[in-house]
Order: structure tokens, then C-alpha cells, then sequence
């Protein structure tokens, strides 16, 4: 079964100032997320980002929520390993 990829506004956002082959390798990185999230184990994470899950492409990340009810991996930001963890 294949969950849906919804991105909220910020995650459009960051999307859109990376590097069109970071881009590209991000949204391959979603593909193969949303044709499997079933069968993996979502990394998660702690303190201020409990509750939501990473996905690594090289030196960046994907913090995103799984809705198991609704099939829908829901992306909240996209950014730099450096970046990413101190937004929140």
C-alpha cells in the first residue's frame, strides 16, 4: 500500500532553496518513503521534535509525521543536518 506525501508551507519552502539535484534526490527519497512506509522502521526523534520522524538524503533530512489512520506521511521541513534540528 502506498501512503500519500503532503507537504505543509514551510516544507514547500526549503524545498524550493536547495540545489535542483538535492531537490531531485529528496523527492526520490519520498517516493520510495511513501511505497514503503509500511515495512520500515521510522526513525524518530526526541525532545522539541517528539512525535516526528526523520528520513536522510546524504547531508540532509526530512523531519515528517506518519498518520497511519489517514496513509499519509505529512512533511513539516526539509534542510541541511546543521539547520534542521535547531528550527524547532
Amino acid at each position: 500500500m502506498t501512503y500519500k506525501v503532503e507537504f505543509i508551507e514551510e516544507a514547500i519552502r526549503s524545498l524550493a532553496k536547495l540545489d535542483r539535484e538535492i531537490t531531485r534526490r529528496i523527492h526520490r527519497k519520498l517516493i520510495w518513503l511513501a511505497e514503503n512506509a509500511e515495512k520500515i522502521e521510522h526513525a524518530g526523534l526526541r525532545g522539541d521534535l517528539a512525535g516526528k520522524m526523520k528520513l536522510r538524503e546524504g547531508d540532509y533530512r526530512v523531519i515528517y509525521e506518519v498518520l497511519q489512520d489517514e496513509e499519509l506521511n505529512k512533511v513539516r521541513f526539509i534542510g541541511h543536518r546543521s539547520e534542521v534540528y535547531k528550527r524547532r
